[in-house]
């Protein structure tokens, strides 16, 4: 559920400003509004030369490039408003975005961009063209477009997703905070676009402290061994001795093998072909490696862990009774919470940060207040509980 800051800006961004608030702030220079924006202007340049390179849209446009570039618009969107400072130029500059999108698509949907025309800009401007095919098609505006930015944030994207397929891999539900997540850049332009990033990133997979690593050895244990097949027959006899000094091999020098170089032993060189590496990830990590780019995750929980835990799903509790109170997003409201020890020390650990989240101006432990507007049994992290919610009075 969204917060009240977040529910507020819709509001306002679903008013008769929407337009005029983007063209006034849309294009500010906060990064995640920026590579929303940038996006943007690369799906429609494509898009729009589709069109031209072909004779018949229907037949020529396929449906999948198209899924593709508004899956990448979305899945970038939810991050660009929570790395955005003003979520207003974020919500906004979506509203752009969809309007162009409408107008670039409308050749091959014309009835689904025709109410989102009719929805998007009609309703506020009834001066606009009575139809979305009666406008005029968008043309890409390369001076918004941040390449690198995209790049740094397809990177993120990557880091983000391997995450979470860890932590599904291990059952570890999102709201679980977790300690530290370690990435290992393919190369150091790489490592210089994660370095913006890793706010963002802690932040997408609920991580306290993301760090950037030099080598893998500080997720695995690495260890290295001759492959016997390539080097049988060169060494004969010595390969005991061959053995030895590939299980005394460095990250420093398996990283110069990597580079090309060759390692003299036993009167002869060996490569990088010649050695089998082998990964052992080390205790309470787990890693995941795709297009030379590493995660490990540490998956240790500790007491202070487990309680943030159980305050975040408490919250979520709560917002759901929210909701079912047909509660404005202002309202503010008294808790009550009746359950197990462990389930009490946690709110009352993180009542501010669970005030905050739901609007509540007085969290009661061990009572249930009166005049509840909702009273439910829940599971909170494993825990029994019974929640109470109310207006607060006078307020």
């Amino acid at each position: 559920m969204a917060n009240a800051e977040e529910k507020t800006s819709i509001v306002i961004l679903t008013g008769g400003e929407l337009r005029h608030t983007y063209f006034r702030i849309g294009m500010a220079m906060q990064p995640g509004v920026r590579v929303l924006a940038s996006f943007c202007e690369g799906a429609e340049k494509s898009l729009t030369a589709q069109y031209t390179n072909s004779g018949n849209y229907d037949e020529d446009i396929r449906a999948s490039h198209i899924a593709g570039r508004l899956q990448t618009e979305t899945d970038f969107f939810a991050s660009a408003v929570k790395w955005s400072a003003d979520k207003s130029s974020a919500y906004a500059t979506l509203y752009q975005v969809l309007v162009t999108f409408a107008k670039t698509l409308a050749p091959v949907l014309p009835f689904i961009t025709e109410t989102l025309y009719q929805n998007l800009v009609r309703t506020f401007d009834p001066q606009a063209p009575a139809s979305i095919h009666l406008c005029t098609m968008p043309q890409a505006d390369e001076s918004v477009r941040d390449a690198q930015l995209e790049d740094q944030m397809r990177l993120a994207t990557l880091a983000v997703v391997l995450g979470r397929s860890l932590r599904s891999k291990h059952d570890l539900k999102t709201r679980q905070p977790l300690r530290r997540l370690s990435l290992l850049p393919p190369d150091e332009r790489s490592r210089r676009e994660l370095a913006g990033m890793v706010d963002l990133i802690a932040d997408e997979l609920n991580i306290k402290e993301v760090v950037l690593v030099e080598d893998e050895t500080e997720f695995s244990e690495i260890s290295y061994k001759p492959n016997f097949r390539a080097l049988g027959p060169r060494f004969g006899k010595r390969m005991k001795e061959v053995a030895a000094r590939i299980a005394q091999l460095t990250a420093e020098e398996m990283a110069r093998l990597q580079t090309g170089e060759k390692i003299e032993v036993a009167d002869g060189e060996i490569a990088v072909d010649d050695i089998e590496i082998q990964r052992q990830e080390k205790e309470g990590m787990v890693v995941a490696i795709e297009n030379n780019l590493g995660v490990g995750l540490d998956i240790q929980l500790d007491g202070d862990l487990i309680m943030e835990c159980t305050a975040r799903e408490f919250v979520n509790r709560v917002q759901n009774m929210r909701k079912e109170a047909d509660l404005e997003v202002s309202d503010r409201i008294v808790i009550g919470v009746i359950g197990q020890p462990e389930l009490l020390q946690a709110v009352q650990k993180h009542r501010d940060y669970i005030g905050a989240e739901t609007l509540a101006t007085e969290l009661q432990t061990g009572q249930i207040p009166t005049d509840c507007l909702q009273q439910q049994e829940w599971k909170v992290n494993a825990h029994d509980a019974t929640i109470g919610i109310a207006r607060t009075p006078n307020f």
